[in-house]
């Protein structure tokens, strides 16, 4: 059959499921490198880099988020005020 009935030959299946595969590992793996790196110390960053495996598990940087949460809030208030500024001019 043809492609303009809109129907796909059992290959071209497979091509676009493949396609489809990686693109979604493409957008997912980044991620997972954000969740991996905020587990990490910051110590085992520097020395080590990123990593999908963090050699030290750590939970600093959330420690940090909710013994901080009121410049964390701030911080995003600050972000939204100044796009919404930006938008309005």
């Amino acid at each position: 059959m043809s492609l303009l009935t809109g129907s796909i030959n059992h290959r071209g299946q497979w091509v676009l499921s493949i396609m489809l595969g990686l693109l979604a590992v493409f957008f997912i793996l980044p991620l997972v490198l954000v969740a991996a790196v905020s587990l990490s110390s910051e110590e085992s960053i520097a020395e080590n880099g990123f990593r999908f495996l963090p050699r030290a598990l750590s939970f600093e940087a959330y420690n940090y988020i909710f013994t901080n949460s009121a410049r964390i809030l701030r911080a995003f208030g600050v972000s939204i005020i100044v796009t919404l500024g930006g938008s309005l001019m």
